[in-house]
């Protein structure tokens, strides 16, 4: 007896692909680009408290490296379902999923930056 999917298999697998999936799949993606990012800023921003004085050849190393791994996470993220399913022949919904991923994170930026100069605003 076949037994039936469960919940998560068939919220990030279904078998048709609507809108209102494609929207969630877009906010999701570009909620972990946003987690992403400012665990990275976090971790740089306190960086300076752990090596004062930043080493030489090493420590740009080590900002290239990140920026290698921050390329491919963010890279996975934005665009690793739209592959996916362009490979699938779903070019439309790839499109769309690549496009709502954007438009999340440009509302994001935005709603950041308005946050930002409210602050900064309220400081002058």
């Amino acid at each position: 007896m076949k037994s039936s999917p469960s919940y998560a298999r068939r919220f990030f697998m279904p078998a048709c692909m609507n809108k209102k999936h494609i929207l969630l799949y877009g906010l999701i993606n570009a909620l972990g680009v946003f987690v992403y990012t400012s665990g990275v800023a976090y971790v740089m921003f306190h960086l300076g408290n752990l090596f004062p004085a930043m080493p030489g050849m090493m420590g740009l190393a080590l900002m290239l490296m990140l920026f290698v791994v921050s390329a491919t996470v963010v890279g996975a993220l934005v665009l690793g379902k739209p592959i996916l399913w362009y490979f699938e022949n779903k070019r439309r919904e790839a499109l769309q999923l690549f496009l709502t991923t954007l438009a999340w994170l440009f509302a994001m930026v935005t709603i950041l930056f308005a946050i930002l100069m409210t602050i900064y605003a309220a400081r002058v």
